[in-house]
């Protein structure tokens, strides 16, 4: 069977996402950044008419160069909820990256798939079964207690903030998308719930309320150890239907 991989990119949706905020919020802030700029670069000009009148040109140049550098700071620095989207198709390529030697054996890589309980980053159909993969790329010292993905920075102590509901909208999108092929006539067996962790992860895997929570480095020999319960005529069967419905 050949290897396969669908033509919507890993961490499209978020890569698009994050263009249009930033984009919104550059419009939005632009003139700050220009004002910015012009004090910073203004400010050595001045002080060298009152100091050293004789060598402007130098600082004319020493001037346009600060301010371009402001302005190049300000606006390649957005807020942290939208910086978000793009820390996040980082990661989504980092999943789809570290896969590749699932998909050169055969297995079916679906990137980016608009589902009817919101976008799931990643369907990997194999051997093994069908995959949901939600990837999380943070900063931080992660955790996963219970059912909830804590993160926590160095700075800080306790047991940190949770991140989202990951493992109930990971697993919600596996039974959406379950019930979505049950629909169609197709017999995926079990879907699993994996959230694919790309950060500081010490357990490196954890399984808790049918999520399987995992570091992306561990990612491929954990799935590729799994028993068989999909012959490959399956395999295509479900690729080619979500590619075409999903």
């Amino acid at each position: 069977m050949e290897a396969e991989v669908a033509e919507r990119r890993a961490g499209q949706f978020a890569a698009e996402r994050f263009d249009e905020r930033n984009r919104a919020w550059l419009r939005r802030v632009w003139w700050v950044a220009l004002l910015a700029a012009l004090l910073a670069g203004l400010a050595p000009v001045g002080i060298a008419a009152l100091l050293d009148s004789q060598h402007m040109s130098f600082f004319w140049g020493v001037a346009f160069g600060t301010a371009i550098t402001m302005a190049m700071c300000l606006t390649t620095s957005p807020p942290e909820h939208i910086e978000r989207w793009r820390q996040g198709a980082e990661g989504e390529r980092k999943t789809a990256r570290v896969l590749l030697p699932l998909i050169k054996d055969g297995w079916v890589l679906i990137n980016d798939v608009p589902g009817h309980r919101g976008n799931i980053d990643h369907i990997l159909i194999g051997p093994a079964g069908v995959f949901v993969l939600e990837t999380k790329n943070l900063h931080g010292r992660l955790s996963v207690t219970g059912d909830t993905l804590r993160q926590t920075y160095r700075d800080e102590d306790g047991r940190g903030r949770p991140v989202e509901q990951v493992g109930t909208m990971t697993r919600g999108r596996a039974a959406g998308l379950h019930d979505q092929l049950c629909d169609a006539g197709l017999r995926p067996g079990w879907l699993h719930a994996v959230v694919v962790i790309w950060g500081d992860f010490e357990q490196r895997s954890v399984r808790s309320n049918r999520t399987l929570w995992i570091h992306g480095r561990e990612l491929v020999t954990t799935l590729a150890s799994r028993p068989v319960t999909l012959d490959d005529g399956e395999i295509q069967t479900i690729a080619t239907y979500l590619r075409e419905y999903a």
